[in-house]
């Protein structure tokens, strides 16, 4: 089996693949504060809870935007899964062919889909940022725009005014709210 993990900045998405077949996945929120055995615990339960044994683990790949919990995430992989992780972040390039930038920037892990789907592609990526990338129909990383993810624009809300609550990000039951919770809900979604 192989164990992929994509640790955003608010979120780590675990996936166990048999072959191409996902097993199961599960989120848990990307915290530096969080310890390895923490972290290794939370995997022990998540692979008893479905009977899952993790010496099945035959690789285990991290595609890392969240440098943050870097170190401790691989330290617990190490310790409880007994393997070492091939990392995805900004020191392994995707190789994608891309138009001249203005910098030197590696492009995130999260915008190499073209592998999987083919070109053209349009890519969206709603998490702390919600990114959008372009690549032609030659296979060339054409660019893309980044703004603030949902969460990060209501919280800006509750933070930015006097009167509006923190909510849940939730679908509402209906596109125009009669309360201030259901239209910001439905201003969200």
């Amino acid at each position: 089996m192989l164990l992929v993990i994509d640790v955003g900045n608010t979120n780590m998405v675990f996936g166990l693949f048999r072959g191409e077949r996902l097993e199961g996945s599960f989120r848990l929120k990307t915290d530096a504060n969080s310890t390895s055995d923490e972290l290794g615990l939370y995997l022990c339960e998540y692979f008893q809870r479905f009977g899952l044994r993790l010496d099945e683990v035959e690789d285990v790949v991290i595609g890392s935007g969240g440098p943050q919990i870097m170190y401790t995430l691989s330290s617990a992989v190490i310790k409880y899964v007994g393997k070492t992780p091939l990392i995805l972040d900004d020191d392994l390039d995707p190789r994608l062919p891309y138009v001249a930038c203005a910098s030197e920037e590696r492009l995130g892990p999260d915008r190499a889909a073209m592998v999987k789907y083919g070109a053209p592609l349009v890519v969206l990526d709603f998490g702390t940022a919600t990114t959008l990338d372009a690549i032609s129909p030659e296979g060339v990383y054409l660019g893309g725009c980044i703004t603030a993810g949902v969460r990060v624009s209501i919280d800006g809300l509750f933070q930015k005014t006097a009167l509006l609550p923190r909510i849940e990000l939730v679908k509402p039951d209906t596109v125009l709210g009669t309360t201030a919770v259901g239209q910001i809900q439905a201003g969200a979604v």
